[in-house]
């Protein structure tokens, strides 16, 4: 479930890589359809508003033709992604008894299944209107592209120190699912505090084309001292966030594996003993 995220976040990386290397091969494409306006205009002298905004589609729409088979996959990812993930809750929601495992495993059900209706959907919108992005689209990709991918590292961390405290110290009180449901909340507030300030601040900038006089516009930060120290804070943030939760997923994993090869051990002991 967790990969259709990474996949997410990919795509986001993925789709400004060819934005930058298909500018000049879009712009080739593009000059027999607006040469002769062209040529009209630098008669004329500068273009209008309207102008510019007629090429900025033209723009969009070849940029779009041309990532259309990274939006067919998207699609497809979407199609698997939704049922995969509604099968998921619906088996563990009626097949599977009441445990902290179980409410784990839902919840993160549930941040993939949003993840496939809204932030994938979202991911192909951006690249319908690669040249002409908007503020209040630019805070809501910037919400749905980091929200889901926290919010299930998160649960995967709190899943692995389940899993610790079950394997490693069975004896000792576990998790119930209903400290478990109420454990949810921690991972939700934190995940909202980091995310919310950061998309609040993301927004437009301008966006230079291979056209001379036409300038589109990208989400980003801003393009001032502000804004890159907004944007090496979040990258400070996401990085501390990241390799702490990493290195909790570490300890955990390697003591549980520790754990179970000291209990092979024993029996295979006990089995030698016998023979």
């Amino acid at each position: 479930m967790h990969t259709t995220q990474l996949i997410a976040r990919q795509g986001e990386r993925t789709m400004a890589t060819m934005r930058d290397k298909l500018s000049t091969m879009t712009s080739l494409d593009l000059t027999s359809v607006w040469n002769t306006t062209e040529t009209a205009m630098s008669q004329e002298g500068n273009r209008t508003q309207e102008e510019i905004n007629h090429l900025l589609e033209v723009m969009n729409r070849a940029m779009f033709t041309r990532l259309l088979p990274l939006v067919a996959f998207l699609v497809v990812l979407i199609v698997v992604g939704v049922f995969g993930n509604l099968l998921v809750f619906l088996v563990y929601l009626k097949q599977f008894k009441a445990s902290a495992t179980r409410v784990f495993v839902l919840a993160m059900a549930v941040c993939d299944f949003l993840t496939n209706v809204f932030a994938l959907p979202w991911l192909i919108q951006d690249l319908r209107y690669t040249y002409t992005s908007q503020k209040h689209f630019c805070i809501v990709k910037g919400f749905l592209g980091t929200f889901p991918v926290i919010m299930s590292f998160l649960i995967l961390v709190l899943v692995a120190l389940d899993r610790r405290h079950r394997i490693c110290q069975p004896m000792k009180l576990q998790l119930s699912s209903r400290k478990a449901a109420c454990l949810m909340i921690f991972p939700l507030i934190l995940t909202s505090a980091i995310v919310l300030p950061f998309s609040i601040l993301y927004g437009v900038r301008p966006m230079e084309t291979s056209v001379s006089g036409v300038t589109g516009t990208t989400c980003e930060y801003p393009n001032t001292d502000f804004g890159k120290k907004v944007k090496g804070a979040l990258g400070m943030v996401l990085g501390t966030f990241f390799v702490v939760g990493f290195a909790l997923l570490i300890i955990c994993y390697a003591q549980i594996s520790h754990r179970i090869y000291q209990q092979n051990k024993t029996v295979l002991l006990q089995r030698t003993h016998k023979c």
